[in-house]
């Protein structure tokens, strides 16, 4: 990292200096050892006789005590500057501990590849960028906070949503373990439990099982903080809040007895929410990550092209990480026609025999500076290597400079790797929770849109109707069967087109057509790819909630809670402030369904989580190894070390065996 190099160039270049001069210092004085020991050599046998020599050994001596004053100089200037440099290491040291999050997601998915080149360039760009402070402390702070923002931000636009919270905890994690506050053994222990045998304790809470009595003990052995927290549950005083933990839909949310509230810290209260209501744990994750990084990051960030457009170079692709259903063409278009390239851009669909065409497009563009788009990677495998010569061989400064190529494709492991890990990869699903999906429909409204239909009213209303018709249908997806028969791909594209046709019946219309509307958004737009009858009942009858006449008066809810309607009609950004209202995760009910129907959901996602961090782990041999990552690694090294042959020695050597040949 050039942490010092970009905020103290003067320390660096004084380093450098010093560098130079200890070396210059230590070859005069090894230049004074060699000259001395050849007058020895050639001196006669009465040294006391040679003059020559005599002055030489004076000079030298005189030069040795010289040298050795400003060695000594150098080195304490050295130290000074050491000192000052180490001022930074915390910035230096929050940058390797994100690379190396960074670097393990490839564990995850063959998409999520970045090199250390793309780390290094994003990471000096926020030294550049980031708020300046002349003091110390304030700076270095700023940075910190900075870098892990804005990495958090540029590599999340990458990921596929079921893995943004995890990408927030692994950073929160692996900070903490950076910093010893989450220890090995803790660490093992809320992945894989404790390993002790405590049957031969009674449980006495008579209100818990055996199996989480024993899990209790095993979260005393693991830590000092949690002592006589089995005693806890037995009291008499503590029992009510433990039982409402146990029953609670959200058990973060409940303050745990006095004294663990106060001594346990935010990774520790996971690791009992682990034990106690592991079905839970994901709300325990974000109550984690919010509690030691902040609230934004536990939501996903915009899905920002403009953003992936700026950093984007003519040697630097845009690759879209396609998921079923996602179909990023209409915003690349969108974004091509804001910034004049829309008769420039290029698109074509790879397959069969497309290679040859490709070549010529790039070819063309890198010279005229046109926007080239190769949909479906994927579907053209054999090509994927002509791709990577292509890549390696341009020059950025013989290119067009607006040139720009964006590729779209699945995950993949044919995609090659230099060039995903030299992109900016983009995702472009919905994103995941009610919330989230209407912060993205409203954020995509322009206020040109919003006030200017003719009915206005009417308008803001339906929209935003619209905009939670299109968010709960997709959300009701992650409840399986319980929410669809048949787990439908709806896209923005279903969502665009329904609000041109709102758009353009309220113009047309003297009175608002709710039959007509109720009819193409259910039937048509959406209900074209809806193919089990009762999933058409259902899909109508969600769309007939939102859009009637009910629904222009203020006191009129979307859902069977209050928290869910179309707010009065105002200015847009009091809408956008109604929904940074609404809760992070939304209760079953708004969707017209129990609250078990929870269950199947929260498990099937901590077990998902779980499952993927344990695979990202190291192997370790034994129940109860402990052991870091690096010290994993010296054992290995160690183990290969071992199996070497020992060095050769040309002394105990065959005198054939070091002699030089006539080739040299």
């Amino acid at each position: 990292m050039d942490v010092v190099k970009h905020e103290r160039p003067e320390l660096e270049q004084q380093k450098d200096q010093l560098v130079l001069q200890l070396s210059d210092y230590k070859r005069q004085l090894q230049d004074i050892e060699a000259k001395i020991l050849k007058l020895v050599s050639e001196a006669s046998e009465d040294i006391l006789d040679d003059e020559e020599l005599i002055i030489t050994l004076d000079q030298s001596k005189q030069t040795s005590i010289a040298i050795g004053e400003r060695m000594t100089e150098a080195e304490k200037t050295a130290e000074m500057i050491n000192e000052n440099r180490e001022y930074y290491r915390p910035v230096a040291r929050r940058g390797s501990v994100l690379y190396f999050v960074i670097a393990d997601l490839a564990l995850i998915d063959p998409m999520y590849q970045y090199s250390l080149e793309f780390f290094a360039r994003l990471f000096n760009r926020r030294l550049e960028k980031s708020a300046k402070s002349e003091v110390l402390e304030e700076r270095i702070n700023i940075l910190i906070t900075d870098v892990t923002a804005a990495f958090y931000g540029n590599i999340c636009r990458g990921l596929f949503e079921k893995d943004k919270l995890l990408y927030s905890f692994l950073n929160a994690a692996a900070i903490l373990r950076r910093s010893e506050q989450i220890t090995a053994a803790k660490w093992d222990f809320y992945l894989r439990g404790s390993t002790s045998d405590f049957s031969s304790f009674k449980n006495e809470v008579d209100y818990i099982s055996d199996a989480l009595y024993t899990k209790l003990l095993g979260l005393e052995e693991a830590h000092s903080s949690f002592q006589d927290l089995a005693k806890s549950f037995a009291d008499a005083g503590d029992a009510a809040t433990w039982k409402k933990i146990l029953a609670a839909d959200a058990p973060t949310s409940i303050p745990l007895p006095p004294l663990f509230e106060e001594r346990l810290t935010p990774f520790q209260k996971l690791m009992l929410i682990r034990v106690l209501r592991d079905e839970k744990q994901v709300y325990g994750v974000k109550a984690f990550v919010g509690a030691e990084l902040g609230a934004g990051f536990i939501e996903s960030p915009p899905f920002d092209l403009e953003g992936a457009a700026d950093d984007a170079t003519n040697a630097t692709p845009v690759i879209f990480v396609l998921s079923p259903g996602a179909d990023p063409i209409a915003d690349l278009m969108a974004l091509a026609r804001a910034r004049g390239m829309e008769a420039r851009l290029k698109n074509l669909s790879l397959g069969q025999g497309q290679g040859a065409i490709a070549e010529r497009m790039l070819d063309q563009a890198q010279k005229t500076g046109d926007w080239v788009c190769l949909q479906n990677c994927h579907l053209s495998a054999s090509w994927m290597p002509e791709l990577e010569k292509l890549q390696e061989k341009q020059d950025e400064a013989t290119m067009h400079p607006e040139y720009r190529l964006w590729l779209t494709s699945m995950p993949s492991e044919a995609f090659p790797v230099p060039v995903l890990q030299n992109g900016i990869k983009l995702t472009n699903e919905p994103p995941r929770g009610l919330k989230a999906n209407l912060k993205r429909t409203l954020g995509d409204v322009s206020e040109a849109d919003w006030e200017g239909c003719a009915k206005p009213r009417e308008y803001k209303k339906l929209l935003f109707a619209l905009a939670y018709f299109h968010a709960a249908i997709l959300e009701r997806r992650k409840y399986g069967a319980i929410g669809w028969n048949i787990p439908y791909e709806w896209m923005t594209a279903d969502l665009e087109t329904s609000k041109r046709q709102l758009r353009m019946y309220l113009d047309e219309q003297e009175h608002v057509p709710y039959q007509a509307l109720n009819y193409l958004v259910s039937e048509t737009n959406y209900g074209g790819r809806v193919t089990d009858d009762k999933d058409v009942a259902l899909i109508k009858a969600m769309l007939k909630r939102c859009f009637c006449a009910d629904v222009m008066n203020d006191s009129y809810r979307l859902s069977k809670l209050d928290t869910y309607y179309a707010p009065p009609e105002g200015p847009l950004s009091d809408v956008r402030a109604y929904v940074e209202g609404l809760p992070l995760d939304e209760d079953p009910e708004v969707f017209g369904l129990h609250p078990n129907a929870n269950i199947a959901y929260e498990q099937r996602i901590v077990r998902d989580l779980t499952a993927t961090i344990l695979a990202m782990q190291p192997r370790v041999a034994g129940a109860g190894g402990g052991k870091t990552p690096d010290e994993l690694a010296q054992d290995r090294c160690r183990e290969i070390a071992a199996r070497l042959p020992a060095a050769l020695e040309t002394e105990k050597a065959h005198p054939t065996t070091f002699a030089v040949t006539e080739s040299g």
